[in-house]
This record gives C-alpha cells, structure tokens and sequence, in this order.
C-alpha cells in the first residue's frame, strides 16, 4: 500500500471507531502524520488504548500494519512527568497547541491534569473530567502525588465569585500578591 492510501484508510477507519464508540476530539486525541514529514512511514498516535489497539489490529488485517507506527499516549519514553498543576489564576485550553484555536475550557491555580504529549511550548493534557486540550506550559508545574495530597489539604477556602484579589497580609496597604 502506499502511504497516501494508508492515511486515508487509517483516518476512515478513525471516524468509524469514533462513531461506534460515541467517541469525539474533546475525550479522543488521534494524530496520525507521516515521517519525516512527507516521507513513507505513518504515526498514528491516539490517548485511548483501546482504540488504539483496534486501530493496530484492523490496519494489520489490512495489510498496513508495517507500514504504521503506533503510539499510545502518554508514552513512558516521553519521559513526562505524570501530573501538572496549574501555577495560573486562570489557564485556557484549547483544541489544537495555537492561541487561535478553539477553547475547549478553562482550569484555574491548583488544578491538576495528566500530561499526555509535550508539543514546544505546549502540553497536551488529559482533565479529571476526561476532556483533552492544549495548554502553554507557562501555566503549569510538574508536581508529585504527595504535593498535589498537600495542596489538597492546605487549601481551606473556595471562592464563590469570578474574581478576587490575595493581599500579601489581612491589610488595607497589604500588597497584591495574584488574582
């Protein structure tokens, strides 16, 4: 098979799995891209596991199987770190590693998210919530299980309106410290 009818069967067959496993962009990443780019070997790299493996079995079935490399995501030779927590007031995320794509949704300081893929200064990043975006890395941190635990348990407040100010002290002169 040559590559241009490789792609074109693997991203047919993406939108068929999609479809039947009421599976969409928001809680599915899929890429799939040859290499180099222009080149003779295909990429498809895909966040859900068990997609992917169908993907791997009906391409083998089909005779493409050597053609494409598969990768799961997040992948351990990535070397990523497991969590991110958010280092901004607010942090967008968005469909595509772009300023100008679609915003899927927002997380706010001390949210945590599962790093899946790191694009320059992007990070794909799966939400406890399943959903799956881009956000700039200048909004997070890597932190272990223990200081997202003891960030948990030191956070005693939750605001209940859109914005506030931290002072540096419990002063009227006090000193903004972030939004």
């Amino acid at each position: 098979m040559d590559v241009q009818t490789v792609l074109q069967d693997i991203n047919g067959l993406i939108e068929q799995l999609r479809a039947s496993r009421a599976l969409d962009w928001r809680t599915c990443f899929t890429r799939v891209y040859t290499t180099p780019p222009d080149g003779r070997g295909v990429v498809c790299e895909c966040s859900d596991k068990t997609m992917l493996d169908e993907l791997r079995r009906e391409m083998q079935r089909r005779g493409a199987g050597d053609t494409i490399r598969f990768r799961g995501l997040p992948s351990e030779s990535d070397g990523l770190p497991a969590r991110l927590m958010a280092v901004s007031s607010v942090a967008d995320v968005r469909r595509a590693p772009d300023h100008a794509s679609e915003l899927v949704t927002q997380i706010i300081y001390g949210d945590s998210v599962e790093s899946l893929k790191e694009d320059g200064e992007w990070y794909l990043v799966r939400m406890d919530d399943g959903y799956i975006g881009w956000i700039r890395s200048w909004h997070l941190i890597a932190v272990t299980r223990d200081v997202l635990d003891n960030y948990a348990e030191s956070a005693k407040h939750r605001m209940s309106v859109n914005h506030a100010m931290v002072y540096q002290e419990p002063a009227r002169d006090a000193l903004p410290v972030t939004d």
